[in-house]
């Protein structure tokens, strides 16, 4: 049963948060991880053992929850250095045309950060193969072992697989899939549906570009002695769709390329690009002046406090307790938005716990002398610091959040060794992002 609970878990985790590309806020050093795991073995040092009910989803609700909390946190840390004690609205990064090009600020120093021009000319893929659309009959591979090989950069991976008697066409598609997503060799496999229930294996680079002496990222052949032939050609998964290739584009006339769609300018800059310019069209990047930049990350803070709200208000389940995080979320806000100050710039706890925007006095208070704006900020950047305070617990224990029964206590008369996974047979996924 565990096993079935956990399958489920993951399939949950893999196919509603992993795809999401990672960003500049979700690459860490050893020291991150290190500090992490110690937080969770410090946790777990007097928590009992609880029990969870596998028919009400508790688990799901977690992963969501952490999830959320996950996002919060990256919001908040293009916002400010929690850790360094800049101020919220230092700089932020600015692009003409943001379906073009986004951009985000990076750097550090006083230096006056350039501004320069991009034009996209091609947008960095990935490979994609797709075999061919198969009907819905019983396949006509003889029943038996079968292998072939996939070349991923420099390294050969053997995949060895069976066919059954009265297996479909349908049935060794997602007994392939499912070989090859297992595999963890940089390709996802799915299943293409097309027209009178006819089925296709769609295979997929998780990369994009092309190294200079490669002519693919990866190719499919049956060079192997291991098992019958029979399946490339069969199903068509040597036939390339979709080729790789590097991203182009030219900063202030001068050509560049990427592997990927996202990568950084002179270290000040984390740019992604999004579509290909047309033809004369620019996307002129840059910084913002401090009053912009500080009324940006004002709504940026108003607009994930109350879009976490709202995430976690959509998780619905028995086991879920929707009111213990709200209270606390509210909570923050609370002690943190208080005095004139916070008045003067804006910024207002509804009776609903959401926060209000007042424009009017916002760019009023952007107008002020820095010196003056920077003390009106403070509990503003208090409340940012707490708020990233309790995201970081919450994604340290979400199931905290849900109800447990307890099962038994720890006996502490006797000492047992760390374990940082008793949080809950989930929290390895806290570790995601991570590693």
């Amino acid at each position: 049963m565990a096993g079935v609970i956990m399958n489920g878990v993951y399939n949950h985790y893999l196919t509603t948060y992993a795809p999401k590309e990672a960003k500049q806020t979700d690459t860490h050093k050893r020291d991150d991880l290190r500090n992490i795991y110690k937080s969770i073995v410090k946790s777990n040092q007097k928590n009992p053992l609880y029990l969870l009910d596998s028919d009400d989803h508790a688990e799901a609700d977690a992963i969501d929850l952490k999830e959320h909390a996950r996002a919060l946190q990256r919001t908040l840390s293009t916002l400010s250095d929690i850790g360094q004690e800049k101020p919220l609205g230092s700089r932020a990064a600015f692009s003409s045309n943001d379906d073009i090009v986004d951009a985000t600020y990076i750097g550090e120093g006083d230096d006056e950060p350039p501004t320069f021009a991009v034009r996209v000319e091609q947008l960095a893929q990935n490979q994609v193969n797709t075999g061919k659309m198969m009907p819905n009959g019983v396949v006509r591979l003889a029943p038996g072992g079968y292998a072939f090989n996939i070349r991923m950069n420099e390294q050969t991976y053997e995949l060895q697989y069976s066919v059954k008697p009265g297996d479909s066409n349908r049935d060794v598609q997602e007994r392939l899939a499912r070989l090859i997503n297992k595999a963890s060799i940089g390709l996802s496999a799915d299943i293409e549906e097309g027209p009178g229930g006819a089925t296709a294996l769609r295979l997929a680079s998780k990369t994009t570009g092309l190294s200079p002496d490669r002519h693919s990222q990866f190719e499919i052949t049956e060079e192997t002695d291991s098992g019958a032939k029979g399946t490339v050609p069969y199903f068509g998964l040597s036939q390339v769709t979709q080729e790789a290739s590097d991203a182009r584009f030219k900063i202030n006339g001068a050509t560049h390329t990427s592997s990927s769609n996202h990568f950084t300018v002179s270290r000040t800059y984390e740019l992604n690009l999004k579509r290909v310019s047309a033809i004369d069209e620019e996307s002129v990047i840059g910084v913002k002046t401090q009053q912009e930049s500080m009324i940006d990350h004002v709504h940026a803070l108003v607009d994930s406090y109350n879009g976490f709200l709202d995430d976690v208000g959509g998780i619905n389940s028995q086991a879920f307790r929707t009111g213990k995080i709200v209270a606390e979320t509210v909570r923050v806000a609370r002690d943190s938005l208080i005095g004139e100050e916070v008045s003067s710039v804006g910024i207002s706890l509804g009776d609903d716990g959401r926060l209000h925007v007042d424009e009017d006095k916002l760019h009023a208070a952007a107008e002020i002398e820095d010196d003056q704006l920077d003390e009106k900020m403070k509990p503003v950047r208090d409340f940012a610091k707490s708020l990233y305070s309790m995201s970081m617990n919450v994604s340290l224990d979400p199931m905290q959040y849900i109800t447990r029964p307890v099962v038994a206590y720890k006996n502490h008369e006797h000492a047992a060794p760390p374990n940082p996974y008793i949080t809950s047979e989930y929290s390895g996924m806290l570790f995601n992002n991570y590693c």
